[in-house]
């Protein structure tokens, strides 16, 4: 067998990036994605649980990634850098951090779960990863507002900035001078983090004896700071009902634990079925999008059942699940989406990819309302043909028996969303 070696040719930074962006989102729970219906699960997921992801791991990185931009923002330079020596020397204070972060947690004899970069650590001396905190979290942190408005849009971007402020002029020449800094509030003031400089200057003597004070847990503030982020930045969404509600949150994240604290799909619909009432009184804007998501989500398990149906090893499985299914009433709200509500709810219209994801719903629609089962798996097959080309897994002749595939209802990242939650809770962040 020929090895094969795979390299970049001709990609930019930027397009580096996303493409790794896409291979780390695939190695998710539930990112199986074979009927192509991720357009309106994310859109969804967006809407209900802005700045959340897939890709975080820990709620502190919030704020360490700020702070770690910030020490290199507050540096100066007589002579302008480049952007890439920045990049190699954050890249740096980020593995410095995983390291202290990993020591920390050994010394504690704690699990060091869900820091960045602790898997590379173990391949020897300066390994780190190819994509650290600062790139995972850069949307989300931008999202959630702890980034002034005119800060950089990319996180590559972010470097140029860096390389122009640390050489700008602060009211006249710079001198070279060792007292500007830390301690100057004219140059705080004009950071490109939107962060108070009280949690920064705390942060920043833990960081001078980093190995033994290093902490992945938010701090009380931290964590109060977050919470109020979430409820401010985006004030509809559920996100921040839950966080501000005491009896949302409470049921949220029972419903959650109750699930083992990851990330099934039924955790979220079962706290939707105890609190729609509580979501509506609160917000009949977010009470709406819940419905027209938990409906979208029993249209696609119906489509889901009838894709795994076809594969090698699930005939009978699948089986079972549609006989329930087609019993329940569950099916009936299937038939029932309102899927032109949905796409002026989330802005889906001018979507390159909906107009044919939608009329592909809507045959799967049809075809259930009157339980045309073989209708509905044959545009089951036709849709997987259209998407997925030579790489289809429906009558490719492989033997090989499947585990489900793609997953059955749609979580829209509720279990990622409800692990922030509980560490703000945990914190001391809310008030309960």
């Amino acid at each position: 067998m020929l090895g094969v070696q795979v390299g970049w040719i001709d990609f930019s930074p930027e397009e580096r990036s996303r493409t790794l962006t896409v291979l780390r989102a695939l190695s998710a729970p539930g990112s199986v994605d074979e009927l192509g219906i991720g357009i309106v699960r994310d859109a969804v997921a967006d809407a209900l649980f802005p700045g959340t992801s897939t890709l975080l791991t820990k709620a502190r990185y919030f704020f360490l990634v700020p702070y770690l931009s910030r020490l290199l923002e507050e540096g100066h330079d007589a002579i302008p850098r480049d952007a890439r020596d920045l990049k190699h020397e954050f890249d740096d204070l980020e593995r410095r951090c995983a390291v202290g972060l990993c020591k920390r947690a050994a010394d504690l004899g704690i699990t060091d779960e869900g820091v960045i970069g602790r898997v590379a650590l173990t391949r020897g001396p300066g390994q780190w990863v190819t994509r650290g905190p600062g790139e995972v979290y850069w949307a989300s942190i931008r999202t959630l507002g702890f980034m002034k408005d005119d800060a950089p849009d990319s996180y590559l971007g972010h470097f140029a900035y860096l390389a122009n402020r640390r050489t700008v002029t602060y009211g006249g020449q710079f001198d070279g001078s060792d007292t500007v800094g830390l301690s100057d509030d004219k140059h705080a003031s004009r950071s490109m983090w939107n962060l108070p400089r009280t949690l920064f200057e705390s942060w920043r003597e833990d960081w001078d004896d980093w190995g033994s004070r290093a902490s992945i847990e938010l701090t009380t503030e931290e964590a109060a700071l977050l919470g109020g982020r979430i409820k401010t930045q985006r004030p509809g969404s559920l996100y921040a009902l839950i966080v501000g509600d005491d009896r949302l949150r409470g049921l949220a994240l029972g419903s959650w634990r109750a699930e083992g604290g990851g990330y099934a799909d039924s955790a979220f619909h079962s706290f939707l079925e105890q609190e729609r009432g509580r979501i509506e009184e609160l917000s009949p804007e977010a009470a709406r999008l819940c419905a027209l998501a938990d409906d979208f989500s029993e249209l696609v398990y119906g489509c889901r059942i009838a894709y795994n149906m076809q594969l090698p090893g699930l005939e009978e499985e699948a089986a079972d699940e549609w006989e329930a299914f087609a019993e329940s009433e569950e099916i009936e709200r299937a038939v029932a989406v309102d899927l032109d509500a949905l796409s002026w709810e989330l802005g889906l219209s001018d979507h390159s990819g909906y107009s044919m994801l939608a009329a592909f719903l809507r045959r799967s629609m049809a075809c259930m309302a009157t339980g045309d089962l073989e209708g509905l798996k044959h545009e089951v097959r036709q849709r997987e043909a259209e998407i997925k080309g030579t790489r289809k897994k429906i009558g490719c002749g492989s033997e090989v028996e499947y585990a489900w595939r793609g997953g059955r209802r749609l979580p829209y990242r509720f279990g990622y969303a409800m692990s922030i939650v509980d560490e703000i809770v945990r914190a001391g962040g809310c008030d309960a």
